[in-house]
């Protein structure tokens, strides 16, 4: 609380509110950081450490479920004079578009930081989270939802090679698709199996949050109720660990659509008014929640 009542105009301040948000964040307490990060800006920090402080209040933000996050990302993508800084920036943005509902603007800002990393290199691992990001968005999109299904068959080929938590969250989106498309269960289930195994399902500061749902969705679909149980205990235990609104959602979410699928209703209807009073408005997940509670 001491960094609450810190005096104004020294860039020490700036430091200070940084680690205290810093701090907050470790705790799982997402919406003190945002507020220790929204006076940084006030300070104001120095003009090369603006869009960094912007960033890092978007991303709190983006965690705690608050609805100013897109407009400080782009903020801090706008101010960014590096393009490799500028891209990581831009998976962040697209990953908030994405959650807000925003599926072309967010198609658009992954296309985007991906034109800012050319040439890429091979291996390259933010490349592939931005591969990664738009195809999140795009099986959602009319207007892309076929080039994004067309990838699928290639990315689960592949999927014995792929071993870096980057490439494995983007195989997430090739199981999510392939179940989609009615393919083969047995595949399936083995890919999401390994994801899960992976330990992919653990909250990280910087991971791709659709991959728990990706895989947990992919399971229930395929009736493999004891890995979906498994995968949901995990998940929300590392919500409320982390303080990440949009994780409690999503594993709130999906427990409620097992519970329906398994006849435990009341459960259903529970889990499905937790998410429901947590959700920000025009969230893209308020349909699957509402689905479940109707």
């Amino acid at each position: 609380m001491v960094s609450a009542h810190l005096a104004a105009g020294d860039d020490r301040v700036v430091a200070q509110l940084r680690a205290a948000a810093k701090r907050a964040m470790r705790q799982g307490a997402p919406t003190s950081s945002a507020t220790y990060l929204r006076r940084a800006v006030r300070e104001p920090p120095a003009v090369e450490v603006r869009p960094v402080v912007l960033a890092e209040l978007g991303h709190a933000e983006v965690t705690a479920g608050l609805p100013d996050a897109v407009a400080h990302l782009q903020a801090a993508v706008a101010l960014t004079g590096d393009a490799h800084e500028r891209a990581r920036l831009l998976l962040k943005l697209g990953r908030a578009l994405h959650h807000n509902g925003q599926l072309d603007d967010a198609c658009a800002a992954f296309s985007r930081g991906l034109r800012e990393l050319s040439p890429v290199e091979p291996g390259d691992e933010l490349a592939i989270e931005m591969q990664g990001g738009y195809l999140n968005a795009a099986m959602f999109t009319p207007d892309r939802a076929g080039d994004a299904h067309r990838r699928a068959p290639q990315i689960l080929d592949g999927a014995d090679a792929l071993s870096t938590t980057p490439e494995l969250a983007l195989l997430s989106k090739a199981v999510m698709m392939r179940t989609w498309a009615a393919g083969p269960r047995q595949e399936i289930v083995a890919a999401a199996r390994r994801l899960l195994h992976h330990g992919l399902l653990l909250d990280d500061a910087d991971a791709d949050e659709q991959v728990p749902w990706q895989v947990i969705a992919a399971l229930e679909w395929c009736d493999d109720v004891a890995s979906v149980k498994q995968a949901v205990r995990l998940a929300l235990a590392d919500a409320r660990r982390g303080g990440s609104v949009l994780a409690f959602v999503l594993a709130s979410v999906l427990r409620a659509r097992q519970a329906l699928w398994t006849g435990s209703i009341a459960e259903a209807v529970h889990d499905a008014r937790s998410a429901l009073e947590v959700l920000p408005a025009g969230s893209v997940y308020e349909s699957s929640a509402a689905y479940c509670l109707v």
